[in-house]
């Protein structure tokens, strides 16, 4: 790839920072207001500390992620309960304990729109708030557009008892309590659900509702909604709403740019300069197919040094890939094609703006990056892009129901600010019932449910007629109800979410048809430098052909059922890895073999007594010379030397040396807390410091990392405790390992802490848990830690027995845990060939051979040797044997 470098680099005059006092303004309408349209607040952590939530009508048989009703649809007319008040049937929406704020309402309804909506503040018997929906949330009862609108004014609903979506983004705080309620006479309580006896009953007709909220702090105050409170924040509303609706940006330095970009060229803008943040940029691309263009032409920055953006340039202007002009606040496409994004992108020293052709044919891109001074404060964030494609993705399970895709999992602390989807739609049928599941801090149910995809993005009734609004856009609606396009997306502002150490923000894929669709997912958040998140630059992703027309999706899930999964007799035939395999001989039967069942072997060198380091990258190299597309190693480097004062130094040459020399990552080994002792005659940890300056080159240069720290929770156990057979006879053959005979050695809970704390203090180190991390015993375990840890993957290399051990008492739980990480498991089988006495190639292959086709078969099938297989689909198994571990045998670019 060549890279054309079109700017100058830009030294501005630091701005003076301002000694500022503690936030201690009360939380009002006028404070709301204001901060909804600052665009620079979102870069900041919020100066009050809050949560946002959500009262919704989502169905509450979804009760746990996993258990039956998770994916219930009917999300309608489900309230908190009823009231009487004074004679009147009220049905209660909302019911929060202040102090909080109101900040986003969408509503919308069939036959049961001509009700009264009342809003009780801080326990009042009379409500501050009374009228009907049109009235209150998207008329001017309140307040006046962009705050209260509908923005399918105008289109025709089609189905007559349809209502318009009501969108309301005026603020309304509360200081100790807020309750909802709507009166409507139409709903009326059934039993039978289109022929089915539904005993508990449900009401009818539909009243479909989300209301988010911002549950603060009991300390921060805040002044409750009242009419006088709105009079007086009016001219601050006013204002407010100007500025939303206004689309004129000026910045205090425009560096422009006008290239022409061949296929894998890339243009870069590069601006240096103390406490300055980009805050508008301008393009336009030119191309035959400018469709493909806006997919295939990505922007990346990084500010200070951190990777933050990496998204198609159409998904990140928030045009997809169509040329429809749309405006919000955050973005904007005009009818010439002229694409502008209005975000705050701070930074303190230096930032980079690249522009890569993915695409095989020229473009030509031109604009302008703009810049202005920023005041950068402890709490300043990054900003932060990201963009994956579900492609010709099935909108059935295997088990025929739908299932959750995933916007992002961001680890770290930050600020959740939008997200959009591109979807191309094969059918007539809607694709939108999906609801919207985000879930903050590790919470077990989201705070945010919702009720559908069309009311998560502020509109109703799989409307097709583009809008625009300040948070919410639909530049393109084809493809509700009919084959086509779809671009949704929402912005937030007074509804951003905080997370403290998480957010996993996802969305259902709840399609009436059974077909394949494309369906690609951009995310924006401001977060702390240490953030890491579970999304990677899908490069091939930008260089598929776009959809435009049905044909373009050649999919049929009805046709393809019977190939979604391999048989035994695949095994042969499909591409593998073994990525834990032991070579230590020159002999090259073995790779031969190999070859002949279709693996390609990576070796992990080991620090261990029988065989020495030298003597183990002698023959890796020599197979790495002559297989070079089929064998791979990562080198170790010596911990029993941490005493040396030179130690850091000489380990992170080491390193560098190894990987010119072939090498693809680093092995670190059990002696690292089992067998060296440290300082004051103690075991050395992983943990300790004296690691920190290697894992911290390790983590910058982007080296993997395979680590065996401790041994399976049966090395702890006495014989006839241990759930694996073959660990008794491996700890009576090794009792040097056993640690049940050693107590003084640091205990299996030591271990696991350490490793967790290096994963906790290198979040960016890519990470390889050798053996199921050392918690083979219980995959739930395993699984805290994959969610804990976005960078942590994990092999199967030896430990496959405790995954059977546990399928045999639960198996879709087992099942289900492969498919939920099938991007984090490698597979491996720990095989070691060597040239001691009795080795027996012949015997050795053979039993290689039956090993790894019976690994095959449990994995691959549901076949049963000794257990029943859990039959993974065909994508689950490419990647746990392939994809997972194919960047492992890639040359890697020492940094």
């Amino acid at each position: 790839m060549s890279i054309r470098q079109i700017s100058r680099r830009l030294f501005m005059i630091p701005v003076v920072a301002l000694a500022l006092t503690a936030c201690t303004e009360t939380v009002s309408m006028r404070k709301l207001a204001r901060e909804m349209a600052d665009r620079t607040h979102l870069t900041y952590l919020p100066g009050e500390d809050y949560s946002l939530k959500q009262f919704s009508s989502y169905n509450p048989a979804s009760v746990e992620p996993g258990k039956p009703g998770w994916f219930e649809n009917n999300d309608l007319s489900h309230f908190i309960r009823i009231e009487n008040n004074g004679g009147r049937r009220e049905f209660v929406l909302f019911d929060a304990a202040g102090p909080g704020a109101i900040v986003r309402w969408w509503m919308t309804f069939y036959k049961a729109q001509n009700g009264i909506l009342r809003v009780y503040i801080d326990n009042d018997t009379i409500p501050s708030i009374k009228g009907a929906p049109v009235e209150v949330l998207s008329g001017t009862l309140l307040t006046a557009p962009p705050f209260a609108k509908s923005v399918q004014d105008g289109a025709p609903l089609g189905e007559e008892g349809r209502d318009y979506d009501h969108n309301l983004y005026l603020p309304v705080p509360f200081s100790r309590h807020c309750k909802i309620t709507y009166e409507c006479d139409s709903l009326r309580l059934l039993y039978e659900y289109e022929g089915t006896l539904v005993p508990q009953g449900y009401y009818w007709p539909d009243v479909f509702y989300n209301i988010g909220y911002r549950d603060y702090n009991g300390k921060v105050k805040v002044e409750s909604f009242s009419e006088k409170a709105l009079k007086r924040a009016s001219s601050v509303l006013n204002e407010a709403g100007q500025q939303l609706l206004n689309d004129q940006v000026s910045s205090d330095y425009e560096e422009p740019f006008d290239e022409i970009l061949r296929p894998g060229d890339s243009a870069v803008i590069e601006f240096t300069g103390k406490r300055q943040a980009i805050n508008h940029i301008v393009t336009e691309l030119e191309a035959e197919n400018k469709n493909q263009a806006l997919r295939s032409t990505v922007i990346k920055a990084s500010f200070d040094g951190n990777k933050t953006i990496w998204t198609p340039v159409g998904e990140f202007f928030g045009s997809g890939y169509t040329t429809n002009p749309h405006k919000t606040w955050m973005n904007k496409a005009d009818m010439k094609g002229i694409l502008e994004s209005y975000w705050i992108m701070p930074f303190r020293d230096s930032c980079s703006i690249v522009f890569i052709n993915y695409g095989n044919e020229n473009i030509r891109i031109r604009g302008v990056c703009g810049v202005i001074p920023y005041q950068w404060k402890k709490s300043s964030m990054y900003f932060h892009a990201s963009w994956h494609e579900y492609n010709k993705v099935k909108t059935r399970d295997i088990a025929g129901a739908p299932f959750d895709l995933n916007f992002i999992d961001i680890r770290g602390r930050g600020l959740y600010v939008g997200d959009q989807v591109t979807l191309f739609n094969n059918s007539y049928k809607w694709w939108g019932e999906g609801d919207e599941k985000i879930f903050v801090d590790g919470e077990a149910f989201p705070s945010s449910f919702g009720t559908g995809s069309e009311d998560y993005y502020g509109y109703s009734f799989a409307r097709q007629e583009p809008f625009s609004h300040p948070f919410i856009s639909q530049p393109e609606g084809t493809g509700n109800m009919n084959w086509g396009i779809s671009v949704n997306m929402r912005h937030r502002s007074l509804d951003a979410i905080p997370f403290h150490t998480s957010i996993s923000s996802n969305i259902e894929l709840w399609h009436w048809d059974a077909i394949c669709m494309n369906y690609a997912l951009t995310t924006y958040f401001y977060a702390l430098p240490s953030c890491t998140t579970n999304i990677s630059p899908d490069i091939e992703g930008t260089k598929r052909a776009v959809a435009r027309s049905k044909g373009d999706l050649d999919c049929d899930p009805a046709k393809e059922q019977q190939s979604d999964y391999y048989t035994a007799a695949d095994f042969l035939h499909v591409p593998k890895i073994d990525a834990h395999f032991h070579y230590l001989t020159h002999d090259d039967r073995y790779m031969k073999f190999a070859a002949s069942q279709n693996f390609q072997l990576l070796t992990p060198i080991w620090d261990g007594e029988e065989v020495s380091v030298a003597d183990q990258q002698r023959v890796s190299n020599a197979l790495r010379l002559k297989y070079p597309e089929s064998y791979a190693y990562f080198i170790t480097f010596p911990a029993n030397r941490f005493a040396d004062p030179d130690f850091a130094d000489k380990t992170i040459a080491l390193i560098k040396e190894a990987i010119r020399s072939g090498a693809t990552g680093v092995k670190i080994w059990k002696n690292i807390g089992m067998v060296i002792k440290g300082h004051e005659g103690n075991y050395l940890m992983v943990d300790d410091p004296v690691f920190d300056p290697v894992f911290n080159y390790l983590e910058a240069a982007d080296i993997p990392v395979i680590a065996h720290l401790g041994e399976p929770k049966d090395c702890w156990l006495p014989e006839d405790q241990m759930t694996d057979p073959s660990d008794v006879v491996y700890y009576k053959n090794n009792p040097q390992y056993y640690m049940f005979l050693h107590p003084g050695v640091p205990s299996y809970e030591a271990q696991i802490e350490a490793r967790d704390n290096l994963l906790e203090s290198h979040p960016r180190l890519e990470f390889v848990g050798a053996h199921l991390g050392s918690l083979e015993w219980n995959l739930d375990e395993l699984a805290k830690r994959l969610d804990r840890f976005p960078n942590m993957k994990a092999d199967l290399a030896a430990r496959l027995f405790h995954v059977q051990y546990q399928s045999e008492r639960d198996y879709e739980g087992v099942r289900n845990f492969m498919i939920r990480y099938q991007d984090r498991i490698i597979y491996g089988t720990d095989t070691e060939v060597h040239d001691f006495p009795g080795m027996n190639p012949d015997k050795t292959m053979e039993n290689l051979r039956r090993g790894w086709l019976s690994q095959w078969i449990y994995l691959a099938t549901d076949s049963i040797l000794t257990v029943r297989g859990l039959k993974l689909p065909k994508e689950v198994i490419d990647k746990i044997y392939f994809k997972n571990a194919e960047s492992y045998f890639h040359p890697l670019i020492i940094k």
